[in-house]
């Protein structure tokens, strides 16, 4: 059983939501917002030369389990029935250290950063 420091530690340790594909870069450029500097994408086009194949369908290699990106990322309450839903992919860009939910029904990627 964790301690209540312990636990604090790992909470305060776990990524947090920080923007999405949306909300991150400009709508007329797509460079990445200064206001979003942590995103580790420069502009859409890296993003999504990153994170999606060919098809537009996010790459394989990137896919993790809900319970791997929990071991990492904290997930707010107000996007929790995003998480819960079956047609949410994970992922984790390990050369960028980038944590990603991605709601398939919005077709909006979620970055969660330090």
């Amino acid at each position: 059983m964790k301690t209540f420091k312990e636990f604090l530690v790992e909470v305060n340790n776990k990524k947090t939501h920080y923007g999405t594909c949306v909300d991150s870069f400009s709508t007329s450029s797509g460079d990445r917002k200064k206001s979003r500097g942590h995103v580790p994408y420069r502009d859409a086009s890296d993003f999504a030369h990153a994170i999606t194949d060919d098809s537009g369908n996010n790459k394989k290699e990137h896919v993790i389990s809900k319970e791997e990106f929990s071991k990492h990322v904290r997930v707010d309450p107000k996007h929790q029935k995003i998480a819960d839903d079956p047609s949410t992919e994970f992922l984790y860009n390990k050369e960028r250290d980038s944590h990603i939910m991605y709601d398939a029904k919005k077709d909006v990627h979620h970055f969660y950063e330090h």
